[in-house]
């Protein structure tokens, strides 16, 4: 078969039949492998129609991707939710057993604790990643908002951009050091102890530390670093 000419009608009729499936108005769903031949109006397999319309393949992908922040500011309104619950930590701790990352559920409860963020009117314009939006949670809603009324933040925005906001704000909030004291004698050193199997030992505490380091990427007063033992083997 003949693919269909991009921006021709039948491009077009091929979008709203999409659409017709979507709202449930031709009583199907599409499966895994079917797409609808928008000249005879009927759904046919991938393999069946042979070349398929661009735009109609996009359009359905970018359908689909865009739900990712539907379920991620639905998942942290959740999260939010259960979190004033009395048992939470029993809930949060079969949640990391066995859902998600701990990590995740920190993200998604700061995310659900920004305003702007959680406002629906605006999930369409977030970026489709969830580190992004957490990112983007650590600006003030009151700061926020008004970037994304004006359309600086949107779907392609990246998180080198959104740094340079939130580093902004991290410069602002640090504490001026009293008089007399030096830099060094403010400082704290956690130490973080993880078994670690000796076969991958290496590989294993440098993707460690990056996930740590990751987590305070906006504030450059906080440095992670690996112990003396560790770095003689690299």
């Amino acid at each position: 078969m003949k693919s269909i000419k991009e921006g021709s009608k039948s491009a077009q009729k091929a979008r709203e039949l999409l659409a017709q499936v979507r709202s449930g108005k031709l009583g199907q769903s599409l499966k895994a492998n079917e797409v609808i031949d928008s000249r005879s109006g009927q759904i046919v397999t991938v393999e069946e129609y042979g070349s398929v319309s661009v735009d109609f393949a996009v359009s359905e992908i970018t359908t689909s991707w865009r739900k990712t922040n539907e379920a991620i500011i639905e998942t942290a309104e959740i999260l939010k939710k259960y979190r004033q619950s009395s048992n939470w930590q029993d809930v949060r701790t079969k949640l990391v057993d066995e859902v998600m990352p701990k990590s995740t559920v920190d993200y998604l409860l700061a995310i659900s604790a920004n305003d702007a963020l959680m406002n629906r009117r605006y999930t369409a314009k977030l970026p489709n990643e969830l580190l992004k939006i957490y990112h983007l949670s650590i600006l003030s809603a009151d700061i926020l908002e008004p970037k994304i009324k004006a359309n600086q933040v949107h779907p392609k925005l990246t998180t080198s951009e959104i740094k340079v906001w939130t580093k902004r704000i991290s410069n602002r909030r640090k504490p001026h050091l009293a008089k007399g004291f030096e830099k060094e004698a403010s400082s704290v050193t956690f130490t973080l102890q993880i078994t670690i199997p000796f076969e991958n030992h290496k590989s294993r505490a440098k993707q460690i530390k990056n996930s740590v380091k990751e987590m305070y990427s906006e504030d450059d007063s906080v440095d992670v670093v690996l112990g003396e033992k560790i770095k003689a083997n690299y």
